[in-house]
């Protein structure tokens, strides 16, 4: 007797082309180090935040066993998460919730981050969490919270290794990617929306789609939808007028986003979320905070060249 095969949807990480090399640092911004958002080369940015369904297929590929816990219990408690998870250890399964496969996923640290790309990176395999799969690539992981220094000459400092296909953005690929707009005025707009006005609060459906109108974001969120007040809503369901000048969805609000820059002990987040308020989308407002850390609130998305 044959036994049923799963139905595995195809895997679609639509990246984004980051063009303008060597473009300026944001003369507007003046944090220390007073140089965010040159980038010097050209390199792609994910279109949309990492969702609960890809992410879902990279736990079916690799968490079987689940060794370095790339599933928080939380995915499946927390009504803002999306995955749940049945089997006992080496023969897990993962599913999302209902409604949740294209919101963005939260309760991932920043290793759980690295090691999504490193998977990205080596073609997407199935099989243990292993140098193959998970713990070499973009990044060498030498233990569950443990990386090694890079071998990519600018990145090499956060961990990135040369050659990288998917890696965790640069604050300055991030920040460029959110705010950066060739050719007018200061050339950086001081919102992710192509905006210097803060964005308009989204109103959102039933199935938690935000309205498609311009200059909106995800955040103070007092929509109830699926039955959560406060919740993240579908990547890329705001209007064309709501992206960064390339094409990025939900740079502000949704979930805020890990990105590879180190800062003291923690690394840095930007963009705020679903819950924070709109000063924190903008290109001004700074965060850290500790890479071992799983919230509700904090996802990610990749870069690659």
């Amino acid at each position: 007797m044959c036994s049923k095969r799963l139905s595995i949807p195809p895997f679609v990480m639509a990246m984004l082309p980051v063009g303008n090399p060597r473009n300026e640092h944001d003369p507007g911004n003046t944090q220390e180090p007073n140089t965010y958002g040159s980038v010097g080369y050209t390199y792609s940015i994910g279109k949309h935040e990492v969702t609960n369904a890809q992410y879902v297929q990279f736990l079916n590929a690799v968490a079987a066993e689940d060794r370095t816990n790339l599933y928080s219990p939380r995915m499946g408690i927390e009504v803002q998460s999306g995955i749940t998870r049945t089997g006992s250890p080496g023969s897990y399964r993962y599913q999302e919730k209902t409604l949740m496969g294209n919101k963005p996923v939260n309760n991932v640290n920043w290793f759980d981050a690295l090691r999504f790309c490193n998977w990205l990176h080596n073609g997407r395999p199935r099989g243990a969490q292993d140098t193959t799969t998970t713990e070499r690539g973009a990044y060498t992981l030498t233990g569950a919270m443990i990386i090694g220094v890079g071998t990519d000459p600018i990145h090499g400092a956060n961990g990135r290794n040369a050659g990288a296909r998917f890696w965790l953005p640069s604050e300055n690929e991030w920040y460029k990617a959110a705010y950066y707009v060739p050719n007018i005025g200061d050339h950086y707009w001081a919102y992710p929306t192509q905006s210097n006005s803060a964005p308009t609060r989204a109103s959102v459906d039933v199935a938690g789609n935000m309205s498609p109108e311009d200059n909106i974001a995800n955040y103070e969120s007092t929509a109830d939808w699926n039955g959560v007040t406060a919740n993240t809503t579908t990547v890329g369901s705001g209007g064309t007028g709501s992206t960064s000048f390339y094409g990025a969805f939900d740079m502000g609000g949704n979930v805020s986003e890990w990105n590879e820059q180190k800062a003291l002990a923690s690394r840095v987040i930007r963009g705020g979320h679903y819950f924070d308020n709109r000063f924190a989308m903008g290109s001004s407002s700074r965060r850290g905070d500790d890479p071992a850390r799983k919230y509700r609130r904090f996802g990610f998305r990749v870069a690659g060249p």
